[in-house]
């Protein structure tokens, strides 16, 4: 079994359309890692999760998710499951967008807007734009906008298995106007892009990943992401008569 750690905030029940879409893409991500895995992927909702739990259903990875709210804005309470599982390592992990945000914050590093970015959110909560199924820039935002949106490809760095199957210029769905700020000692810079130059990140001696974009929002024309996310299984040693592909 794998987890798929669900990590939007609550107060996004207040808006039903939001709160529809990201539960939408939220199980859409549980059946994509499954179909990759061939194995069962559950959900756990972020105040949810505990080690204690993990060892009980015997989970052999953790993948955990992106969200539209900032991570200040997050009870730290709450966050004591997802930070704890980070801590110890002793889950093959790997986290995406905002994920890879709170590992980095976890190990010493920062993130914040990315550079020359004039994005404000109207929302005080979050300064991620809305996905493009939901809302396009208009010509004014895109100008004045510092960030990342739709298929874009990465610049890889150094070689990591990881990384198996990719060229030299993967691309990936992208969704952020944040970016980690500083890396920390413990980790290496794995892949770029112009305009965010930490995309994809390992630990040194720990299987714990990080990647800024959106690998599950593959499709037949963009495969990369599936690709990366079936390396992390398999460096997770579920073995490779399982992985799809």
């Amino acid at each position: 079994m794998i987890v798929y750690v669900d990590m939007e905030h609550d107060r996004l029940r207040e808006d039903k359309a939001l709160w529809q879409h990201f539960s939408t893409k939220t199980l859409e991500t549980k059946y994509r890692l499954e179909e990759i895995v061939a194995t069962s992927c559950l959900i756990v909702r972020y105040n949810r999760l505990t080690p204690a739990l993990l060892r009980d259903l015997k989970v052999q990875a953790v993948v955990v998710g992106g969200h539209y709210t900032a991570l200040p804005h997050y009870n730290e309470a709450d966050l004591a499951g997802v930070r704890t599982l980070l801590q110890e390592t002793a889950w093959p992990t790997i986290g995406l967008c905002g994920g890879l945000q709170l590992i980095v914050q976890m190990y010493g590093g920062t993130f914040g807007p990315m550079n020359g970015s004039s994005f404000k959110a109207d929302d005080p909560f979050t300064e991620t734009p809305l996905p493009p199924d939901m809302m396009a820039l208009t010509e004014a935002q895109a100008q004045n906008t510092r960030q990342e949106q739709g298929f874009m490809p990465v610049r890889v760095m150094q070689q990591h298995p990881l990384l198996d199957g990719l060229g030299t210029e993967p691309v990936f769905f992208q969704l952020h106007s944040w970016e980690v700020k500083s890396l920390p000692d413990a980790f290496q810079r794995l892949a770029g892009s112009q305009l965010c130059e930490v995309q994809i990140i390992a630990h040194k001696t720990a299987p714990l990943f990080g990647v800024q974009f959106h690998p599950e929002r593959f499709d037949e024309d963009h495969p990369d992401g599936r690709t990366i996310l079936a390396n992390f299984f398999k460096i997770a040693q579920i073995t490779s008569s399982m992985i799809n592909g």
